[in-house]
């Protein structure tokens, strides 16, 4: 075979590897790693070893001191942003600062959008996990698996150690010297025309050696390789970056957007008050009750939040 045919192999092969795949920009930096593979669970039973990494940036998303161990990237994101299909991490929720998208979505419903329908819950960031790991199958091989938070961590995980915390057994299942392989079931789902994965049978196995502590100069340090886009760059990519006559425009609009918004919420703060005693339009999603909130007063809540985030992004 040609030198000239080997390349048009590679490049074919990578083309079928990737199909169907986006092609925009994505919340993680692989660049200076090279080729970096991505872990997907099995259909059925899958068997991983979870391993930490040292916290190397003063960005970490949970306020991780620099120098400390963490297991995970607790982050949230939008995907399938702009004509591209970019991935961006969600400011708003990952990092308490202004976000265009999602300042987008409560635009929408505050105009009467259902917070149910397509046009809104399109603008939801959802919350990612992401893990350095190791599977059954490839044990020299670490690979980056991105979950999602609900289904893996918090659902799976986390419910598992609760159940060894009720019988006073501490499990570090990340632990080098002592942690434990991941036993669980994944079992494919579809939500319209995407497949994502649901897991359950989650249980904790003693692993056959320990790793050495050496291997955390092969883990991927998460924080690090995490893209922290800036307002202005969402916006352009959300907005498909509008030329100047459409700048002004919007800009207009959205004059009109926050005058109409700042009525809203004059009217709303008189009398309101959080149900579960927290500090209404400040702890909005920051809370568990607030998943159980009333429609009516999380959506009021919500639109003071936004306000409150504007006025203080405009000092």
């Amino acid at each position: 075979m040609s030198s000239l045919d080997e390349k048009l192999g590679r490049r074919t092969k990578d083309n079928v590897d990737n199909k169907g795949k986006s092609r925009g920009k994505s919340f993680l930096n692989f660049a200076q790693f090279g080729d970096v593979k991505l872990y997907k669970p099995s259909e059925g039973h899958n068997l991983i070893d979870i391993l930490p990494y040292i916290v190397s940036t003063n960005r970490h998303p949970q306020g991780i001191a620099k120098g400390d161990p963490d297991y995970i990237l607790d982050i949230w994101i939008h995907q399938g942003v702009g004509e591209n299909d970019d991935a961006f991490v969600c400011l708003e929720r990952t990092f308490r600062k202004p976000c265009p998208i999602c300042e987008e979505r409560e635009a929408r419903l505050k105009a009467g959008s259902d917070w149910k329908s397509e046009d809104v819950q399109d603008l939801l960031p959802s919350r990612k996990a992401v893990y350095n790991v190791i599977e059954e199958d490839e044990p020299d091989l670490i690979q980056i698996f991105i979950a999602s938070y609900a289904y893996f961590e918090r659902d799976g995980l986390l419910d598992e150690l609760e159940d060894y915390e009720k019988k006073e057994e501490q499990i570090i299942f990340s632990s080098l010297s002592d942690g434990r392989s991941i036993k669980f079931k994944a079992k494919t789902h579809k939500f319209g025309k995407r497949d994502y994965f649901k897991y359950k049978r989650f249980a904790f196995e003693k692993r056959d050696k320990p790793y050495p502590e050496s291997i955390l100069d092969k883990v991927y340090p998460l924080d690090s390789m995490l893209v922290i886009p800036t307002y202005e760059e969402v916006r352009d990519a959300f907005f498909a970056v509008p030329d100047d006559d459409e700048d002004e425009n919007r800009s207009s609009s959205e004059d009109k957007e926050t005058q109409s918004l700042k009525d809203e919420v004059e009217q709303i703060t008189e009398g309101s008050d959080c149900p579960n005693g927290h500090k209404f339009g400040t702890d909005c999603d920051e809370k568990p009750e607030c998943e159980n909130c009333d429609e009516k007063k999380w959506k009021e809540c919500a639109a003071m939040q936004t306000e409150i985030k504007r006025k203080n992004r405009g000092k």
